[in-house]
């Protein structure tokens, strides 16, 4: 099987003169987080959370919501073809490669992501009702803990510094989990927050992580089967899935690139 076999002959583009308001709703507005932006009609770079975040945290306080698309620091984009094999596109998103762009004589032709691997049901058929989790005695947060005070930038800064897309939320007093606040929990919350007539994002500095709380979860009295994580990350539009047990105790977070390995495991096994 081979990317053109799961392809879709469309992909959402923006080009370098967009502004950074442009892409956060287009973002929010089509649960697309992946944007190839083009120059012309040769892809200048990918955009994503993680570049928006970034954006952030190297010019806090002084970016606003008209910044041209093409001052940004862009990933690169690592295009492929039509003809490159599933297995082999689904490791390079394993190893953290966040998007494809897949060309077809060099036209820009679609994106593949790992949610877009996730969303494939018949690639997971013998593996629906595997349980993933195996941390039934806890789950060590670690390094990335924020509190629930913390401002949105604070939170955005530690993303940026751990290269991580997801943190998990504490009480400050207790140090008790409350939640889980992703990246893409931010960038839906900057489109809300963001007016067409308001270029400033004052808000970030202002506001505390609890007013984005909660994110969803499963409970391990519902066995955490694989099927059961891949319909929460795709209603969610989510890559991770926090997973507690009935005395609300983070058990395990299973992230998307997880279930790709899941995936892979089980192809290598047959």
């Amino acid at each position: 099987m081979s990317l053109s076999d799961i392809t879709e002959k469309y992909v959402l583009t923006m080009g370098t003169n967009n502004t950074l308001a442009d892409a956060i709703h287009t973002m929010v507005d089509f649960n697309s987080f992946h944007i190839p932006v083009l120059k012309g009609s040769k892809i200048d770079g990918i955009l994503s959370t993680k570049e928006i975040l970034f954006e952030f945290s190297r010019n806090p306080y002084t970016v606003t919501a008209d910044k041209k698309l093409e001052t940004m620091n862009l990933s690169k984009a690592q295009p492929v073809e039509t003809t490159m094999s599933l297995i082999e596109a689904i490791k390079m998103l394993a190893s953290g490669v966040e998007c494809l762009p897949i060309l077809e004589q060099d036209i820009l032709l679609s994106i593949v992501t790992a949610h877009d691997i996730i969303s494939k049901d018949y690639l997971w058929t013998q593996l629906d009702k595997v349980v993933v989790t195996n941390h039934e005695n806890g789950f060590e947060i670690g390094n990335k803990a924020v509190s629930e005070d913390s401002s949105i930038f604070r939170a955005i800064e530690q993303m940026i510094r751990l290269s991580t897309s997801y943190l998990i939320v504490i009480e400050p007093d207790t140090k008790l989990w409350k939640g889980v606040v992703t990246s893409k929990d931010i960038i839906r919350y900057i489109s809300r927050e963001l007016s067409e007539n308001d270029t400033s994002f004052d808000f970030l500095y202002r506001k505390g992580l609890y007013t984005m709380l909660p994110h969803p979860v499963i409970y391990l009295s519902d066995p955490p089967f694989i099927g059961r994580i891949r319909e929460m990350m795709l209603d969610g539009y989510t890559s991770i899935a926090p997973i507690i047990n009935e005395e609300g105790k983070l058990i395990d977070i299973i992230a998307s690139r997880d279930l790709l390995n899941f995936l892979l495991d089980s192809n290598q096994s047959d």
